[in-house]
């Protein structure tokens, strides 16, 4: 994997807190504000998009767990 390949990955991993946290952020204004709107406050959607990874993880610890378990086993498998 070369530098440019990691760089892709943490800017898709950014994107894709972004668009979370825009998605929680537009449900917070129940649809009064448009999306596109929203989606322009890049800093506060990246955080709400943390917030609700962070929750997700502490309110289903166990299955996240097995996910992660079931995934490190499958690719132990392959190789």
């Amino acid at each position: 994997m070369n530098n440019q390949t990691g760089d892709t990955i943490v800017e898709g991993i950014f994107y894709g807190l972004n668009y979370l946290g825009a998605l929680f952020h537009w449900l917070a204004f129940f649809g009064r504000k448009s999306f596109q709107k929203v989606l322009e406050s890049g800093f506060i959607n990246s955080i709400i998009g943390i917030i609700v990874l962070v929750l997700i993880v502490i309110l289903f610890k166990n299955e996240v767990l097995h996910l992660i378990l079931y995934l490190i086993k499958k690719y132990l498998n392959q190789n």
